[in-house]
């Protein structure tokens, strides 16, 4: 990979016109569709921002057949660990992710948006659905208890 004035590496570009750049690359399987990247994730254009670390939380972003030069196709250039900068055509972006059927008056066509990412983990899809009926069956058997509790202390009040 070639390497800018800093050291650092320099955006590549795919077929799509996508463009990316690995800031930190741990060593891994890279992301693919059908797998689910937990995130945190930031933006900022002239217009919208989006900010999941002044959120707090990370967000899940399912890998899978979207538009030409998305931000999910960005991602299958990363694994669990990395952190990587992709720049999304705005035309695309507004179009396809935001659903807007023009661009908003403060965003130039032929322009782009910087997303800065995170990836904490990739997950496949069947993992991901495995750890949700795990949380489920917990709360379950929490609200069991919670019940069977409730009950004890009606009948002892009896």
């Amino acid at each position: 990979q070639k390497k800018d004035a800093a050291g650092k590496g320099v955006y590549k570009k795919t077929d799509s016109g996508l463009k990316y750049k690995l800031i930190v690359d741990s060593i891994g399987e890279n992301a693919k569709d059908g797998d689910v990247v937990i995130a945190h994730l930031r933006f900022q254009n002239k217009k919208d921002t989006f900010d999941s670390y002044k959120r707090g939380n990370p967000i899940n972003i399912l890998l899978g057949p979207s538009y030409t030069g998305s931000l999910e196709e960005g991602l299958t250039f990363a694994s669990k660990g990395d952190s990587i900068s992709i720049m999304v055509l705005n035309d695309s972006l507004y179009k396809n992710a935001f659903r807007v059927d023009t661009l908003p008056k403060e965003i130039r066509p032929g322009t782009f948006t910087t997303f800065y990412i995170r990836a904490i983990d990739v997950m496949s899809k069947e993992k991901v659905e495995e750890e949700r009926l795990k949380q489920y069956r917990e709360r379950i058997t929490q609200g069991i208890e919670i019940m069977k509790e409730y009950k004890k202390g009606v009948l002892e009040n009896e």
